[in-house]
């Protein structure tokens, strides 16, 4: 950064020294300016009529000559990183924040308010009790970037709450990594998490897993949210009766890809419901990849799953393979008025004593290889005969009118 810099005000230092000309200063009114300095060197140099080009001249500092100097003098003490963000604004730069690991200590209940572009490693490990709420964190970010890495780590009673957080930001990037891993206990709630976002990409990998009865709640996650990806890579692997719930989850979004790879993976007495997930949606696409894969006594509910969504996609691969005693029920499911995609592969692989249902199922879907059919129920399957007949007949019926 600091070589950068130096680079950035050597159009106000260096070149000062250069030779006027009559036409040095057109369009500018200050003669120490990075931009008047240029083209006195350029003047110097170039031996041309020809017109100066305006993408270098655009491209000289917007630092005045007090800023140049301050910011010299800190860069020449290797200080400039603690002042980035004032750095960046005024030398008109995007500058990504340097996330390295916190450092701070927080012993009791502590309330983040107001928080944005921060890395929390390490941080809660085998804390006792408390409560930890951020609210209105990283809120109206331009390309925030957060960092929650092996957070609540074999904490016991602990809760964590996410309140508006990152709410109307844009190309949105945070990642959590090893949360709440053999935590006992405890809740993890996201609450109005991302709302209205553009461009959000978002990661949870190794959330939860170990853990004994800790839960964890989304709860109007990523509505009226533009594009973008979610990904939960090894969510509440090897995990123990541990409730997880997603409520509300991308309404009324427009052109979200969700990504459920190694769900469940492992755990035992898994109690996971999916409620008015991607409902009005724009084009959602939800991948389910091993999915509770030889999880045991899991029950798992999808309610409302992308009812009255515009297309969409949803694919489920290999989902409760190797499992036991497990029950899934699909209710109002994909019941869009312009209907998507749905595929289930390799569903129930080798699973023993599993009970799955599809209740009020919407039309366009793909079963393949799906194990042990006999074991499967669907109540008011909506057939694509059926599909088109009620189609035609609502046509009809405004034809009349």
């Amino acid at each position: 950064m600091s070589s950068l810099f130096l680079f950035l005000c050597s159009l106000t230092v260096a070149f000062a020294a250069g030779g006027s000309s009559g036409d040095s200063l057109a369009g500018d009114t200050n003669p120490f300016s990075p931009r008047a300095s240029l083209i006195r060197y350029w003047n110097k140099q170039i031996s041309s009529n020809a017109p100066k080009p305006s993408f270098l001249l655009s491209k000289a500092s917007p630092l005045n000559a007090v800023d140049a100097a301050a910011f010299s003098k800190l860069a020449s003490r290797n200080a400039l990183s603690a002042h980035l963000p004032s750095f960046c604004a005024a030398a008109g730069l995007l500058c990504f924040p340097d996330l390295a690991p916190s450092l701070e200590k927080h012993d009791k209940d502590s309330d983040f308010t107001g928080y944005s572009n921060r890395n929390f490693s390490n941080y809660g490990t085998d804390r006792l009790g408390a409560v930890d709420m951020f609210k209105k964190y990283s809120e109206g970010e331009n390309i925030p970037v957060d960092s929650f890495r092996r957070y609540s780590r074999n904490a016991a009673g602990h809760n964590d709450k996410f309140d508006s957080y990152g709410p109307e930001g844009n190309v949105v990037d945070q990642s959590f990594n090893s949360y709440g891993v053999g935590a006992t206990g405890g809740t993890g709630e996201f609450k109005n998490y991302n709302r209205e976002v553009n461009v959000p990409n978002l990661g949870f990998n190794n959330y939860g897993a170990e853990g004994n009865g800790r839960g964890h709640k989304f709860s109007s996650y990523t509505d009226s949210t533009n594009s973008g990806g979610e990904k939960f890579s090894s969510y509440g692997r090897n995990e123990n009766g541990s409730p997880n719930e997603f409520k509300n989850y991308a309404t009324d979004s427009n052109v979200i890809g969700s990504d459920f790879s190694g769900y469940g993976q492992g755990a035992n007495g898994a109690n996971d419901s999916f409620t008015n997930y991607g409902v009005n949606g724009n084009v959602p696409e939800n991948t389910f990849r091993s999915y509770g894969d030889g999880g045991n006594g899991a029950v798992e509910n999808f309610a409302n799953y992308r009812d009255q969504s515009n297309v969409g996609d949803d694919s489920f691969q290999s989902y409760a393979k190797n499992s036991n005693s497990a029950k899934v029920n699909f209710a109002n499911y994909g019941k869009s008025f312009n209907e998507g995609t749905d595929k289930f592969s390799l569903y129930g692989q080798g699973a023993q004593g599993q009970s799955i249902g599809f209740k009020i199922y919407g039309v366009n879907n793909t079963f393949k290889d799906y194990a042990k059919k006999s074991e499967v129920s669907f109540a008011r399957y909506t057939s694509r005969s059926e599909a088109q007949a009620a189609a035609a007949e609502a046509a009809k019926g405004s034809g009349s009118r």
